[in-house]
């Protein structure tokens, strides 16, 4: 459907002399631009005009926009819809597409229940941990809800669990001194590493330390 533009009037008023003929030529003149400008006004109307007022409620039903005046109470949210088509715009009540109104109406009406209906769960303790969604940004969680999260935390607590406590380094010391070994094989080295830099520093064993070597190798 083409939009409305402004019509061009291309009529000239020829003064035509006194008590004399108007001559041939300006007579087919002015018969061609007046026939230019009621074309031009006819095809505005009809291609424009008519389809847009086509879709306004003309009294056939209990609507009458030609009679009321436009506004959200008569004008049709989706003037095609039917009892089986776009249904969500069809007020079946009333057997006709719904008005824009009428179409808020219902939004609220849908929204008040949705906020009644939560209130509800949440006033009732319905709303548990394995519905509520969590909003991971760091993605530390593979889960997408509450109890999926706590269930990776809850297994990661415990492998801490079965860690021996006795068998880590304390950095502190620990009463009856510390042993470290590198490995369990034959021939196992331990490497003592001052930084992970590649400009290592010195490895100090401390003011007044005793050192003694028990293995030659």
């Amino acid at each position: 459907m083409a939009k409305a533009s402004h019509i061009q009037i291309l009529f000239t008023k020829r003064n035509a002399p006194k008590n004399g003929p108007t001559s041939s030529a300006k007579y087919n003149d002015t018969i061609s631009e007046i026939s230019h400008d009621l074309t031009s006004i006819s095809n505005q109307w009809n291609s424009s005009i008519v389809p847009l007022v086509n879709t306004l409620p003309d009294g056939t039903n209990d609507l009458d926009a030609f009679a009321d005046g436009l506004s959200g109470t008569t004008i049709y949210a989706y003037p095609n819809a039917t009892s089986t088509t776009n249904t969500q715009f069809y007020n079946n009540s009333k057997d006709r597409p719904s008005t824009v109104y009428e179409q808020f109406l219902t939004l609220y009406a849908n929204i008040d229940l949705m906020k009644a209906d939560l209130e509800g769960k949440i006033g009732q303790g319905n709303i548990t941990a394995d519905k509520v969604s969590i909003y991971d940004v760091a993605g530390l969680y593979i889960a997408t809800t509450v109890e999926g999260a706590l269930a990776e935390v809850k297994a990661e607590i415990s492998l801490l669990d079965t860690l021996e406590v006795s068998n880590l380094v304390f950095l502190n010391g620990r009463a009856g001194g510390q042993d470290i070994h590198g490995g369990t094989a034959a021939s196992e080295p331990l490497t003592l590493s001052s930084t992970t830099h590649l400009t290592k520093g010195k490895i100090l064993f401390g003011d007044a330390s005793t050192y003694k070597k028990q293995h030659k190798n």
